[in-house]
């Protein structure tokens, strides 16, 4: 072989060895961007996570208060002060209770979750990182309505109605 047709040889080498890192680089992409986007097909990414707070001391339930009528899509949870977080969702997504109620969110889906009072709440309320299976509870003492979410997946959101 001559000179010249080695160099030749030799680019389109070079040529093919770029097109398969480009090609393995591609694929790789492609893998993570599918095991990113796998689970839950409703969710839209995760929220903010925020450190815990310092003040998530959980207080026993009280069996005063009444629950709201289920939500249209779920059927209610079993007592008075009790929101089920299932399917990526609070059921009941509003729930009316009497001041100095307190509500425990009984988490029964397999995912974890934070609930977290949002900004229109008048009261700030951070329940910390929830597993499966490990109810939280907080208890509200004034009336009014005191919107949350779920700070691990935002598009869950709920109320709680204060009388």
């Amino acid at each position: 072989m001559t000179a010249p047709r080695l160099r030749s040889v030799a680019r389109s080498i070079s040529a093919l060895n770029a097109a398969g890192v480009a090609v393995t680089l591609l694929v790789l992409v492609a893998t993570l961007a599918t095991a990113c986007s796998s689970g839950n097909p409703s969710a839209k990414g995760p929220g903010p996570i925020a450190p815990p707070s310092s003040d998530t001391t959980a207080a026993p339930p009280s069996t005063s208060g009444t629950a709201a009528p289920p939500s249209s899509t779920s059927s209610a949870p079993s007592g008075p002060g009790q929101v089920t977080i299932k399917d990526y969702d609070f059921i009941p997504s509003t729930i009316m209770v009497k001041a100095g109620t307190t509500v425990t969110w009984a988490n029964t889906d397999v995912a974890d979750h934070w609930v977290m009072s949002a900004p229109a709440s008048p009261e700030t309320f951070d329940l910390g990182r929830q597993g499966t299976n490990n109810p939280v509870t907080h208890t509200f003492a004034k009336a009014g309505n005191y919107p949350y979410f779920c700070n691990l997946h935002n598009y869950m959101k709920g109320t709680v109605v204060v009388s």
